[in-house]
């Protein structure tokens, strides 16, 4: 039924009752008693139901709270729980796919490289505390280039007495500066004697320095290296011979690369090569 206001309802029921219209005022029509009470009827009907469908109106709930069947309802929280975790797995997958760029950026980049301390890795068990009192003893007297590589030359060890081992050797110290990944030597020395090392109470597979039988620079060399080596066993042949003729042998450069290259594999960042002065670069085999 097409709803009406209550002024309309109003003067509907005016032009029923007292015959009244917008336009001419029609002839006068005298109506029977039961015409009258039919028409007051119908009226009543119609105000009745228009009254209803307004009140109906009225009480209409809000749409949050219709209760639609299961069908219908769009449950948006379930979308974004959805979206959200599109949105994680899509951060997380770019993550995964940004990594390996970072990490090669971080490998490849000379500018990370920091000098890092020496440490022996090879199989000579007394050459961690040959090390290590180099560091703490001799390499001291050189201050300049950040990376400092030891190069012992061990000409002969006499290890039966565990208390007063002997190492004939020149201990020779480097320090270079790092450019690119080329290892410039800045400063470094020979220095040749007799170390003594012995097993320590602690452990008796460490061992520790305590004293170093050194070899005069300048004109008395020569006469304290040979009284050093008359302390030799006499299975060690002629001391005195290997160490006039490791320069010339290659005995000298194989260990300084076998050294080099010990400290190259064990630091994060590239090393190819090292340089003296006034010399090319020497790749690092």
């Amino acid at each position: 039924m097409k709803k009406m206001t209550a002024a309309a309802l109003a003067a509907a029921l005016c032009l029923a009752l007292a015959g009244c219209s917008g336009g001419a005022k029609p002839e006068e029509t005298t109506l029977s008693e039961s015409e009258q009470q039919a028409i007051g009827e119908s009226l009543a009907a119609e105000m009745d139901q228009m009254a209803e469908d307004l009140t109906a109106e009225a009480e209409l709930p809000d749409a949050a709270a219709i209760d639609l069947p299961d069908a219908a309802r769009v449950d948006r929280t379930d979308d974004a729980e959805t979206e959200a975790a599109d949105a994680d797995y899509e951060t997380e997958e770019n993550a995964e796919e940004s990594a390996p760029a970072e990490a090669e950026t971080a490998s490849g980049d000379i500018s990370m490289a920091v000098p890092v301390p020496f440490m022996y890795t090879g199989s000579n068990p007394y050459m961690p505390a040959v090390v290590k009192w180099m560091e703490e003893n001799v390499a001291t007297y050189y201050d300049t280039g950040e990376y400092y590589i030891p190069a012992p030359v061990d000409f002969y060890t006499d290890a039966r007495d565990q208390s007063d081992i002997l190492i004939w050797g020149d201990f020779r110290v480097f320090r270079y500066d790092l450019e690119d990944t080329n290892l410039v030597c800045q400063s470094g020395g020979s220095h040749v004697g007799l170390l003594h090392l012995r097993a320590t109470e602690e452990d008796p597979d460490v061992y520790e320095a305590f004293e170093f039988e050194a070899c005069s620079d300048g004109s008395d060399f020569d006469d304290d290296l040979k009284k050093i080596c008359e302390k030799a066993p006499e299975e060690a042949g002629d001391l005195y011979a290997r160490f006039s003729e490791a320069h010339d042998d290659g005995t000298y450069d194989e260990v300084r690369m076998a050294y080099l290259k010990m400290y190259a594999d064990q630091v994060p960042f590239p090393i190819t090569s090292f340089q003296d002065y006034g010399q090319d670069p020497v790749t690092i085999e």
